[in-house]
Formats: structure tokens, C-alpha cells, sequence
């Protein structure tokens, strides 16, 4: 392949703190690509914070995505009309201050995509009656996945000038993908679903930083 494109977008964002600490935040943004079909996309998302009691404070949050095939994909010779890709986004959040210098998150998420690009043909596979089904090449890019991801993660932070510094993490995520040309379904490629990580920073010196991180994950090595 080869070519080029242009890619063109605004972008707006308002926020307003009506009192009682809550904030509110609105905005979104446009974006064309000019190799693809369907107009501009659009992506809208909005937020909201507040206390919940003294030293809790929860966030809300939802917003839609949209995200173009690459060039690759769309000047390749196995090419078709490929709409951007989706997705939706839902979080939940409350931040706990432990202390002066800590403090505790949990957060609950869920991420559902639709018209992902994928290649149903590119690989040989078994199909329903046992029988091997040979690859197809060039197997075209189609917009047929959909799917989801969902989980919560808890992380412990603490902050300080000086001295000891860092957060302990973990996260759990567990997904499903659902392809419409051969009826599979199966986890995403990406899937972490146990992480845990940490971080920690320490000031020996007010020019000397010393710090480390950790991460043990299962899922994709």
C-alpha cells in the first residue's frame, strides 16, 4: 500500500463548580478522516464529582470514542468501506483521604466496542462440524467485532516532599468479543485479568531520587 490522508478535529470542554464541591465537566470532540465513509464522528462525553462525606469525595464518568482504521488497513488490496471504530465508557470512582499525605481509590469499570476492525478469514480454524477451514488470503478488514471489558481496581497512594513515596495497585479485568461472520467468541488478546502493581519513590538527597516499580500480571506475557 500507499497513500495518504488527512485528518481533521475540534475539540471543546467546559467545566462548572456550581458549589458544595461539586464539578461538573462537559465536552467532546469532532473528527474526519478523509479515506473514510460516514461524515464526522463524533464523541461526546461528560463527568461529575462531588463529596460524599468528609474525606470521601466519589466521580462519575461517561464518554464515547470513536477511532479510525489506520492507512494500512484502508489502502490495503483486501480493502472494504470501513466505518471508525466504537466504544462507551462507564466509571465509577471514590477517592478516601486515609490521611494527610494517603489515600484510597476504588474504581469500578466498563469499556462495550462495537464495529472493531478484524480479519474472520486471515486464520485457519476448525468450524462447527470439526472440519478444518483454510485461511483466505487476502482476507479483508470488516468492522464485525463487538464486545466489552469490565472490572474495578483498588490503589493506595501516598504523597510526600520528601521521604518515602508511591502506590499499591490492583486491578481485575475480565472481557468478551463476539465476531458476527463466523460466530466466535472469545477473550481479547490484551486481556490482563489479574494485575498487581507498585511504585515507590524516595528522596535521599533534595538532588538525589531513588525509586522502583513493580508489576506481576496474568494474561498476555
Amino acid at each position: 500500500y500507499r497513500g495518504s490522508a488527512t485528518r481533521t478535529g475540534a475539540y471543546a470542554q467546559q467545566t462548572w463548580s456550581p458549589g458544595g464541591g461539586v464539578e461538573l465537566r462537559f465536552g467532546g470532540r469532532l473528527d474526519s478522516h478523509s479515506f473514510t465513509s460516514g461524515g464526522m464522528a463524533a464523541s461526546p462525553y461528560s463527568a461529575v464529582a462531588f463529596p460524599v462525606f468528609k474525606r470521601a469525595r466519589m466521580s462519575l464518568g461517561w464518554g464515547q470514542n470513536a477511532q479510525f482504521a489506520e492507512l494500512r488497513q484502508l489502502l490495503s488490496p483486501a480493502r472494504v468501506a470501513l466505518p471508525p471504530e466504537r466504544a462507551v465508557h462507564f466509571q465509577a470512582a471514590v477517592d478516601v483521604a486515609t490521611s494527610e499525605r494517603s489515600r484510597l481509590r476504588v474504581e469500578v469499570f466498563e469499556r462495550r466496542d462495537r464495529d472493531l476492525l478484524f480479519r474472520p478469514r486471515y486464520e485457519p480454524r476448525i468450524d462447527n462440524t470439526d472440519r478444518i477451514v483454510a485461511p483466505l488470503l487476502p482476507a479483508p478488514w470488516v468492522n464485525s467485532l463487538n464486545g466489552r471489558a469490565r472490572g474495578w481496581q483498588a490503589m493506595w497512594q501516598r504523597r510526600s516532599a520528601n521521604g518515602l513515596n508511591g502506590w499499591v495497585a490492583y486491578t481485575y479485568t475480565g472481557t468478551r468479543y463476539d465476531e458476527r461472520v463466523t460466530g466466535r467468541r472469545f477473550v481479547s488478546d490484551f486481556e490482563l485479568t489479574h494485575q498487581f502493581q507498585t511504585f515507590l519513590s524516595y528522596r535521599v538527597r533534595p538532588t538525589v531520587n531513588v525509586s522502583g516499580r513493580y508489576v506481576h500480571a496474568t494474561g498476555l506475557p
